[in-house]
């Protein structure tokens, strides 16, 4: 077999080339099916005319075409046959421009050939057997016209790049993170064979489809859809591309812009629940934060989980959870608490691509009590009447505050007592000695740490709490300066005892003051409480001491010497007896001293009086004393100095006029009552002053 190589002109150069291999897409044609036949499989061609004792017409002819796609022209090929042409038979490869690869008959013909052209350009490859020669080519005896071809490779060359789209895919809505996906459309006349995903200009991700290379167009168009793990590229803005790469490595391409995050968002800033973490009786808590600077996707979701404050960390018991969802969400304004109780509302942040991170979670504290506290009044006691006593309890919040109230039946207003703990209750003292005999009723109240109230006038035997005052035994005290009266009345003698209770006392003396308690009309031993009050406006009562009765019921306390004061004698009474009180108005009269500084003058010349307040306890601005003269049978001011506050001393000079012969003169000074001095009105001695006239 002798090879033969062919040379071609080369075309125009276009954009890419592929080989389609084998016979496997070329088409038939015979015009004369009886006579030449076209057969044949991918791994080599054949026409012939068919052997018989015929003869075939001139024209008739059969051929195996090979048609480059639309848009492509074809560009070298390689291939080895056979071709035979005698008695008017013709076998050749040809172009449908006319270019012949082999022919015969020709030199050296028949014979084998091989081929390697350069490219083509043109649009059909033809291997044809045809009666060309004679009018009747004969088909009797032995094979007289046939070509042969295999191990065929039709280069074809492309121009064209395909038509690319980006159709869709979870990459494109917002910001992104992980793995997410974008979907293509790609054609091109001889079909696609790679899809392609670039970030920013690399290639990512790279999918070859599947192509048949003994075909013209080998490859697929359609669909496609790519992947794209965004943990690979940095947070920020890119430019994602596709590209679809033909058969013959053209390239087309289409892109859009990616927002990729991966970051989770650093913990929420100053998250607090409105009202702090005080107990409320509404189940509606207003959580709020600030958010914190985001480099790349904004603040877009945030979850939450409430637990029960006792949980140990890692304790799901009893923990709900959810997902609030908004751009630059910033506040949960109705988080509700699955129930009454403590939590621990804990919260993160989402941001706009989805990134979270659990342990960026700060935490709140939400305290829920929407039942209202029990309350009831328990029986009074026996040996304890006065004393009211209330149960009360709240097992969420605990207790603020539990309250009893009294009002006289027929009245419209409560009035609140002093309500105390008493172990497990709570108490209150109805002072049946200031409150007017008569029915009244209860009240009490009691409010919790969230503020739910509940206020019950019932007993624990579910009867009404009212009282019948007075409750104890009444007491009476009786104190004062004793003296004793008596009187002759019908031949007897009878004597009175009568008790000052406002004595006069002179400054500096000791006054005894005496009486008896008794309660329900019996004499009582007792302690009887003593306080005492210095009479200047401001000046606080004191309690200077206690007392005890004597089995008769009798006390005896002695004043000491000191300013005006209130004496108050106080028996507190006890759980069965009502108390008692007695006040004794010790009034103590002012005194100083008082001297002139000469008993005799003569008419024209000075005395100066002199004199010290005692007791002290003088206002600041000084106190007032007047000087009196006792003339015309009765005494008279003619002056009044003040004395010093600090020490007491007064001084006034005098001078003599107008007396006539020898005159004896008697003076004194006088201390007014005023309020802000606690010494009611008190004189000096008199002092004698011989005045010589003329």
């Amino acid at each position: 077999m002798i090879g033969v190589v062919v040379a071609m002109t080369t075309a125009p150069a276009y954009g890419g080339t592929y080989a389609v291999s084998g016979g496997c897409d070329w088409f038939p044609s015979t015009s004369f099916p009886a006579h030449i036949q076209v057969f044949g499989d991918c791994s080599s061609l054949r026409v012939r005319h068919v052997i018989g004792s015929f003869s075939t017409p001139q024209g008739a002819d059969g051929h195996w075409y090979f048609f480059a796609p639309p848009g492509t022209v074809l560009g070298t090929v390689q291939m080895q046959g056979v071709v035979n042409g005698s008695a008017g038979w013709e076998s050749s490869v040809f172009t449908e421009t006319g270019s012949v690869l082999a022919v015969c008959p020709g030199a050296l013909c028949p014979r084998s050939f091989t081929l390697s052209t350069g490219s083509l350009g043109s649009m059909q490859l033809i291997l044809r057997v045809r009666c060309a020669f004679s009018a009747n080519c004969p088909n009797q005896g032995s094979l007289k016209g046939a070509v042969q071809a295999q191990n065929i490779v039709v280069n074809v060359q492309d121009g064209t790049a395909p038509s690319v789209a980006v159709t869709g895919g979870d990459l494109l809505s917002g910001w992104r993170r992980g793995t997410g996906s974008v979907s293509m459309s790609a054609s091109d006349n001889v079909g696609i064979k790679v899809d392609r995903l670039l970030v920013d200009g690399s290639v990512r991700e790279q999918r070859v489809r599947q192509c048949n290379w003994t075909l013209r167009v080998p490859c697929p168009n359609g669909a496609a859809q790519l992947s794209l793990d965004t943990t690979r590229v940095s947070d920020g803005q890119h430019t994602l591309g596709v590209q679809a790469v033909d058969a013959a490595d053209n390239v087309g391409g289409d892109s859009r812009t990616v927002l990729v995050d991966n970051t989770a968002p650093a913990a929420a800033l100053d998250a607090e629940v409105a009202g702090g973490s005080s107990w409320r009786a509404a189940n509606s808590f207003a959580l709020s934060w600030r958010n914190p600077p985001q480099a790349h996707a904004p603040i877009g979701a945030v979850k939450y989980r409430l637990c029960p404050l006792a949980n140990a960390p890692g304790n799901g018991t009893g923990c709900v959870a959810g997902q609030r969802s908004g751009a630059g969400i910033s506040s949960i304004p109705d988080l509700v608490a699955p129930g009454a109780g403590e939590w621990r509302a804990q919260l993160w942040l989402i941001d706009a691509a989805g990134n979270e991170d659990p342990q960026t979670a700060v935490e709140s504290i939400a305290r829920l009590d929407n039942e209202a506290p029990a309350v009831i009044f328990r029986e009074q006691a026996l040996d304890d009447p006065a004393r009211l006593r209330v149960s009360a309890s709240d097992p969420v919040s605990g207790l603020h505050s539990v309250t009893i109230e009294i009002r006289r039946r027929g009245s419209g207003a409560w009035s609140q007592l002093a309500t105390d703990r008493d172990g497990t209750d709570y108490a209150a003292f109805v002072d049946d000695e200031v409150l007017d005999a008569g029915s009244y009723e209860l009240r009490a109240r009691a409010v919790d740490l969230a503020g739910n109230e509940r206020t019950t006038q019932a007993r624990i035997d579910g009867q009404p709490a009212v009282l019948e005052l007075p409750l104890r035994s009444p007491a009476t005290l009786r104190i004062g300066v004793a003296s004793r009266r008596c009187a002759d009345q019908r031949h007897a003698r009878r004597c009175r005892s009568k008790l000052a209770v406002a004595p006069m006392i002179d400054f500096g003396h000791e006054t005894a003051l005496s009486g008896q308690l008794r309660v329900a009309g019996k004499a009582t031993r007792a302690g009887v409480e003593v306080w005492r009050k210095v009479k200047t406006p401001g000046v606080p009562w004191e309690r200077i001491g206690t007392l005890e009765t004597s089995p008769a019921g009798r006390l005896r306390f002695v004043v000491s010497p000191g300013p005006a004061s209130l004496y108050r004698f106080r028996y507190p009474g006890s759980p069965t007896a009502r108390g008692a009180t007695a006040t004794v108005n010790a009034r103590v009269r002012a005194a100083t001293t008082f001297e002139p500084s000469r008993r005799n003058v003569v008419n024209g010349e000075y005395v100066t009086f002199r004199g010290r307040l005692k007791g002290g306890l003088i206002p600041p601005d000084g106190k007032l004393v007047e000087l009196q003269v006792f003339t015309r049978r009765r005494w008279r001011t003619f002056a009044q100095p003040r004395a010093d506050a600090a020490t007491g001393r007064w001084s006034f000079q005098y001078r003599f006029e107008a007396v006539r012969g020898r005159v004896r003169f008697r003076f004194r000074a006088r201390i007014r009552r005023e309020t802000s001095y606690p010494f009611h009105v008190g004189t000096s001695r008199d002092v004698a002053v011989t005045v010589h006239g003329i």
